[in-house]
Order: structure tokens, then sequence, then C-alpha cells
């Protein structure tokens, strides 16, 4: 029987990491969001000892898994332009980070 030929593709360690970056950029976004829209923080606040801290993760982490699964599906196959989807990962891990810091997100608060 023969063996399909081995083809050297990243689209699945590409997939991965833009899902963390997009994950990243969620969590810092919705910490922006949250504070700037008043009904949110009752609606992100699922357990009272977490605070809003529960939906904001709960968030990010399924915008996570839905980014990855949809990714990995699309390039499993391919060949991707890995550095030009490392630095887009890295700016929107920085995103996520800057807007999940304290004074910023109190800047947008009411």
């Amino acid at each position: 029987m023969k063996q399909p030929k081995a083809v050297d593709t990243d689209g699945v360690l590409a997939a991965a990491l833009l899902a963390s970056g997009i994950g990243s950029a969620a969590l810092g976004i919705s910490s922006i969001v949250v504070a700037a829209v008043a009904p949110l923080k009752q609606m992100m606040t699922l357990y009272d000892r977490t605070s809003l801290l529960g939906g904001k993760a709960l968030l990010s982490l399924a915008l996570w898994a839905i980014s990855w699964a949809v990714l990995h599906f699309r390039w499993q196959y391919k060949q991707k332009d890995f550095w030009k989807i490392f630095r887009v990962t890295i700016v929107l891990d920085l995103l996520g980070l800057a807007a999940s810091l304290q004074p910023i997100s109190d800047a947008f608060a009411k």
C-alpha cells in the first residue's frame, strides 16, 4: 500500500498562534467594553467571588477556541506566511495586554 507523501505545512502552528493572539485581544477589549457599558457589568459577573473576571475570561476563552478550531480546519494542509502571522499575533497580544491594564480600562469607564 502506498503511503501518502508527507507535506511540510505550518498552517496548524499558524492557526494556534493566531488564535492565541485573538484570545488575548478579546480579553483586553472585553475589559474596555465592560468598563464602558454599564449593563454589561452585571451580565459579565458570572460568580460573585470572581466579579467581572469570570465573564471576561469565559468570553475570551470561547473566542480563542472558536477561532482556533476554524483556523485549524481551514489551514491544516496549507503553507502560511508564518512570520507575518507571528507579527500580527504579537500586535494582538500587546493590544490585549495594554487594554487589560486597569488605568486604560478605567479611562473608558463612565
